[in-house]
């Protein structure tokens, strides 16, 4: 019988890019009420896209070249997190996040942070990626 091949692969890749990204999470998320409340916000984001054929395709699109398991991952969990923070869910007023936003935010800091000590952006890179997501959040809410 004919195993097509491919699908072996892209089901263990979104396998290992799952269990990177809970890995992650697991280890920088914080031990309060809102860290908590953002870690489960995140995991079933991560969840749903992971289980979405559509949706992961589109973030590997935006995920170019040839990088390990580890950096497509960790840049598939900033997309991520990018677009709750910008959803404007998590915000208490017009600008300012609530208690579960910051958290998000400070997930976002670390995976960008972890992007540059892995050597796929440069501190002025990640310094202008925080300042734009930033400036999303101050205009969204």
């Amino acid at each position: 019988m004919f195993w097509p091949f491919y699908k072996i692969t892209l089901k263990r890749r979104l396998e290992e890019t799952r269990k990177i990204i809970v890995d992650f999470l697991i280890s920088a998320s914080s031990y309060t009420p809102s860290g908590q409340e953002a870690l489960k916000v995140v995991l079933q984001r991560i969840i749903d896209v992971l289980d979405d054929v559509k949706l992961t395709r589109g973030n590997l699109l935006k995920i170019s070249g040839d990088i390990s398991a580890r950096d497509r991952a960790y840049l598939m969990l900033r997309i991520e997190l990018e677009e709750l923070l910008s959803s404007g869910r998590y915000h208490i007023y017009r600008g300012s996040l609530g208690s579960t936003g910051l958290e998000l935010f400070f997930l976002l800091r670390k995976v960008n942070m972890a992007l540059y000590v892995f050597g796929i952006q440069e501190e002025s890179e990640m310094e202008e990626y925080i300042d734009s997501v930033q400036d999303q959040i101050n205009e969204v809410g």
